[in-house]
């Protein structure tokens, strides 16, 4: 597997832009500058992890002309969190492993060659963690693209497997959970993608579907979206999972719905089942169901959990959080945070 040369901006194909802002005169971007953006203050990294090593943050541009080839619909991308226990002082990597074994079965699918092992990527999400020095709560970004510079290629979106690259990068993100507030949906009127047109099981760059529905909600006046397949039944929000809750059953549609195999839905699916000892079931869910639910909320390792209180101005209940909501919110936050023993194997202590 080739390095590259960080001084070189042919080589130089790290990237993850947010803002596409040009930062001088030669045209080379800076990767990643979005502590404001996430954390309300400056927390700018100091490294990141590509093919194997870690760089200094400063040095990782691209050139302008590689954006078209690396921010295309072939990228692979995975997001976890580690969560600071401030009584520890520790920091926690939520499902490291699963993450990774994610992050791997994307880039199968996505037809690239994997050098690098779910071992040796937790191991890799670890050491850029100790590099950076993060003691406050934060988001993990790996991302595996093709060279876009690469011979081999056998024509338009027909890469050359052995081109994949890995980086990853990670940042200050403050987590919402501890707010309960509740947020308001709307049914958005964009079909969410199949797994015969675009698979969600592939995490990755394929979130223009997403990016519709979001806008729509937002310029409509509500907070989120929820989308509805081609069948018409219930599939998921934008970035996150949905769970709605009916005379004191949880209900989560299901994979085939066309929803991202989440990891935060399988781990409250569970936590329900054992620990609450609540029914759970997987099932389509028909639109209007949303309407008369008693409680509702939506889940993802970025989006955390979120209660809902009203879809398309149904209100829910009395528009606060319901007991089961309530309830798996605070038994979640704990456990992320190193404060339920019982869940510590969910866990990757950063020393």
């Amino acid at each position: 597997m080739r390095t590259f040369d960080l001084t070189n901006p042919r080589s130089c194909l790290i990237l993850h832009v947010r803002n596409m802002g040009i930062e001088d005169r030669n045209h080379r971007l800076t990767i990643f500058e979005r502590g404001k953006r996430m954390t309300g203050k400056s927390s700018k990294a100091r490294h990141l992890w590509l093919n194997g090593e870690i760089v200094p943050w400063d040095g990782a541009t691209v050139h302008i002309t590689a954006l078209g080839s690396l921010l295309n619909v072939g990228t692979v991308g995975e997001g976890l969190r580690a969560y600071w226990n401030a009584d520890k002082r520790k920091l926690f990597v939520f499902r490291l492993r699963d993450h990774m074994e994610r992050f791997d079965d994307s880039m199968k699918l996505q037809r690239m060659d994997r050098p690098y092992t779910p071992e040796q990527l937790s191991q890799a999400v670890v050491d850029l963690l100790k590099a950076d020095g993060l003691l406050e709560t934060s988001y993990i970004s790996p991302r595996a693209f093709f060279d876009p510079f690469a011979s081999g290629s056998a024509g338009p979106f027909v890469e050359d497997p052995a081109s994949a690259q890995v980086m990853m990068y990670a940042g200050a993100r403050p987590s919402i959970l501890p707010d309960p507030t509740p947020i308001h949906c709307c049914v958005s009127s964009w079909t969410r993608q199949s797994d015969s047109m675009v698979p969600p099981r592939i995490k990755g760059f394929n979130y223009q579907n997403n990016r519709l529905a979001a806008w729509e909600a937002h310029i409509n006046g509500y907070d989120n979206a929820v989308l509805l397949n081609s069948t018409g039944k219930v599939s998921e929000a934008p970035a996150a999972c949905l769970f709605i809750v009916r005379d004191g059953v949880v209900i989560t549609p299901t994979f085939t719905s066309g929803t991202l195999e989440s990891i935060t839905r399988r781990t409250l699916m569970e936590l329900y089942r054992n620990e609450l000892g609540a029914a759970v079931v997987e099932r389509e869910v028909d639109r209007t169901e949303l309407y008369v639910a008693d409680e509702a909320f939506l889940c993802g390792t970025g989006a955390e959990m979120k209660p809902i209180a009203s879809f398309d101005r149904y209100s829910l209940g009395t528009e606060t959080p319901g007991p089961l909501t309530e309830a798996i919110r605070r038994l979640y936050y704990d456990i992320l945070t190193g404060k339920n023993s019982q869940y510590d194997h969910w866990l990757t202590e950063v020393s």
